[in-house]
Parts: structure tokens; C-alpha cells; sequence
């Protein structure tokens, strides 16, 4: 009998890869909500800076309204 130390090949198959957060690739059932379309996230990113300016213009407000006080 005859018994070799040598690898075998492997196929794609056999090599495991970190998944990433969110719908992965290939995955078609990622886009049924729409939440990863391109449109969604500048909307999510645009309201985003919305409330970055909202909450700077308080923040204005509520410093002038404090001066205003004294």
C-alpha cells in the first residue's frame, strides 16, 4: 500500500470568505426593500445633513437666547 503526504487540491467551493454586513453579493432579495439602492442612501445621507443643520441652528439659537437672557 501506497500513501502520499501530498495536498490535495481544493475547489472554490472549499475557500471560505468574511461575510460583510448588509445584502451580499449576488444576493438579488437585498433590493426587495430598497434599502441598499443607490437612492436610499443619499436620502438617508441627505436628512442626515439636514439634522446636522437643524441641530447647529439650535444650538445658535439657544446660545443667542442664553446671551439675551443676561
Amino acid at each position: 500500500m501506497v500513501t502520499s503526504t501530498a495536498h490535495l487540491p481544493c475547489g472554490p467551493q472549499d475557500v471560505v470568505m468574511k461575510r460583510k454586513a448588509g445584502g451580499q453579493p449576488g444576493n438579488r432579495n437585498r433590493f426587495k426593500t430598497g434599502r441598499y439602492s443607490k437612492r436610499t442612501r443619499a436620502l438617508r445621507h441627505e436628512i442626515g445633513e439636514l439634522k446636522r443643520a437643524v441641530r447647529e441652528t439650535l444650538a445658535l439659537a439657544e446660545a443667542a437666547r442664553k446671551a439675551r437672557v443676561r
